[in-house]
């Protein structure tokens, strides 16, 4: 995996890097990196060239592809697993398809049944063997006596579905019942209506309080919950399996904290303090000194003291970069056919050393052919021409990054399948449900057997029979319904979460925006200015993140004059603003080029000339 790792930061450096490189894109500790890139490239036929300063520089083709290194066993496990999540994906769908077309035959066979059975019989509707001899009206029950009051015919058997029918007396019970069972009704869909107009009231309160209203616009800087982009269509294989447990989680990125910040560090000279950490990771002032410390540690870095007392953690080792290769791809692609040293050398401001080792490794990268004379140039054919745009288009540049409050975190969507193709879904499992309670019902009061009805053979219902036709599907169709209902509790109350943090890490942005100012104390006007929005309407929310932002940042109640400021407590934030101060003064005392690469001495891929030196 390790191998994998660093062939694709190589690739993706644009074919070539240092070991600065391979740790920024990696976040790999640089013992780890060394103990592994070497048999990572020679896996692929990658190779390894050396400047003049003794700095490596790993190079490998886009064209080559990793040898599957894993044993024969572990392939078919992978296969095994692969299938198994095919079967299972697919099978959901299968069986919601399949119960539902049984349950459609069923219901039409069940309907044959009935009406070739009326068609036999006569117009007796008691469930007795007496023909109806001495039962008035029996059809439908229509001139039955009080069921309740035993016989409804001279044989002592009591009339079937009697329930349509009832004395006087028991249709006044069942008036009055009625009308109680109304008033009650209305009553509690008032006391519901009430309830629902209080926890409206007590979210907008919140809401208010929070800095959030029912609107949201562009100058709220994100501070609305965003939605997650729709989800894509499944196919019919996934889309049952969608709809139950969402849509596909992307893999989670291994210490992507790290790369973050080493990527920062690259881009900004190799110097970051403290507060860099915070305002890229949003943890607190302590613990983004101890992850500071622990990165130093794994990438020989080193902690320096400036004269006014900044701690500085210096990382020189990340500043030798073969990433600036792509900054020239496109340039060296329109130059057409062949490039010489000299107008590398001017079109980038280097010395006629640096831009042969820079064209160098770049005629290697893409396949041209270095030619020696009164100038040296590199050829590049149609292929080679042809992969330089490859690589132009595809390069990506090493130093990414973002801050804590540009990765605002947005709300999930519940249910994998886009709005507009949910309809089969509901509708087919809405029938499964409706019908397998109703069989699940009958099976368990002993009063059916599909077999005997169907085939009029006198036997009862057998436990498989009632677990295949009514409680498995039960189980299941309630499954495919109340799994996304729990999902979706479960992600009202994480979006609570996440709500509070998106708006930490907006408050934290204004924060460090005013403290790019000459004063170090901040205000929740302040605050309410940068995000726009009213200081009067979100005082108590500003004025709560603001405190909490000063216990984590070092900060502390400023005494001296909270007038200024209307009465609102102001807080100075003094360690935070003298890091921010003085880490670019650091920065501006560095001599990148001094860590730039030198001249290639030797590279493995081309061959060994003795008298290349003399």
């Amino acid at each position: 995996m390790i191998h994998d790792d660093l062939l694709a930061a190589i690739r993706a450096n644009g074919g070539r890097a240092t070991l600065a490189d391979l740790a920024t894109r990696t976040a790999l500790s640089m013992a780890d990196i060394q103990g592994a890139i070497l048999g990572a490239l020679s896996k692929v036929g990658g190779h390894v060239a050396v400047d003049d300063k003794g700095e490596l520089i790993y190079s490998v083709s886009r064209t080559r592809t990793v040898p599957d290194e894993t044993t024969r066993l572990q392939r078919f496990g992978r296969a095994l697993y692969a299938a198994f999540k095919v079967f299972f994906y697919a099978g959901l769908s299968v069986v919601l398809v399949a119960y539902f077309i049984f349950y459609i035959v069923l219901l039409i066979a069940l309907a044959c049944v009935a009406i070739a059975g009326a068609a036999q019989g006569g117009d007796c509707d008691c469930d007795c063997d007496c023909d109806c001899k001495g039962c008035d009206g029996c059809d439908a029950c229509g001139g039955c006596a009080d069921c309740a009051g035993g016989s409804a015919n001279s044989c002592g058997d009591s009339c079937f579905a009697c329930f349509t029918c009832g004395s006087e007396r028991k249709k006044e019970k069942r008036s009055a019942l009625r009308a109680r069972q109304k008033v009650t009704r209305a009553a509690r869909r008032a006391a519901r209506s009430e309830r629902r107009a209080h926890r409206s009231q007590r979210r907008r309160e919140m809401i208010r309080r929070l800095g959030f209203d029912d609107h949201f616009g562009p100058s709220d800087l994100g501070l609305a919950l965003a939605t997650a982009p729709a989800p894509e269509k499944p196919p019919f294989s996934r889309a049952v399996h969608a709809f139950i447990f969402g849509p596909p989680r992307p893999p989670e990125e291994s210490r992507r904290r790290e790369r973050n910040l080493l990527a920062f560090v690259q881009a900004h000279d190799g110097r970051a303090t403290a507060s860099d950490a915070v305002s890229l990771t949003g943890l607190p002032l302590d613990q983004a000194d101890a992850l500071l410390l622990s990165l130093a540690a794994q990438y020989e870095g080193d902690v320096e003291v400036t004269a006014d007392g900044v701690v500085v953690y210096t990382f020189d080792r990340l500043l030798v970069s073969a990433s600036d290769d792509v900054d020239v791809l496109d340039w060296v692609a329109g130059r057409g056919g062949a490039v010489t040293v000299e107008e590398l050398a001017r079109h980038l401001g280097l010395t006629a050393a640096s831009a042969r080792a820079r064209l160098t490794h770049l005629a290697t990268l893409a396949g041209g052919q270095v030619e020696h004379g009164a100038t040296t140039r590199v050829v590049f054919p149609p292929d080679a021409r042809a992969r330089l745009a490859d690589l132009a288009a595809r390069g990506d540049a090493a130093r990414e990054y973002t801050f804590a409050w540009e990765r605002l975190e947005e709300a999930a969507w519940v249910v994998g399948v886009p709005e507009g193709h949910r309809g089969w879904l509901y509708g087919f499992n809405s029938l499964n449900l409706f019908v397998s309670v109703v069989l699940s019902m009958m099976y368990a009061g002993g009063e059916l057997s599909l077999f005997d009805v169907l085939f009029d053979s006198g036997s009862t219902a057998s436990a498989a029979e009632a677990w295949l036709v009514g409680y498995l599907p039960l189980l299941f169709s309630l499954a495919v319904f109340v799994i996304p209902m729990v999902r979706a509790v479960a992600a009202s109350l994480a979006n609570r979460g996440r709500r509070r943090r998106n708006q930490r890490r907006v408050a934290l942005l204004a924060v460090f925006h005013a403290l790019e100012e000459e004063d170090d104390r901040v205000s929740g006007l302040e605050l309410a200015n940068v995000l726009q929005v009213h200081a009067s309407e979100r005082a108590q929310a500003l004025d709560g993140l603001l405190t909490a932002l000063a216990g984590e940042l070092d900060g502390e109640l400023d005494l001296s004059g909270p007038a200024e400021e209307g009465g609102r407590r102001v807080f100075r934030f003094p360690r935070v603003h003298r890091e921010l101060h003085a880490i670019e003064r650091e920065r501006l005392a560095v001599d990148r080029d001094a860590f730039g690469l030198g001249e290639v001495v030797y590279d493995t891929a081309e061959p060994f000339d003795p008298d290349a030196g003399a």
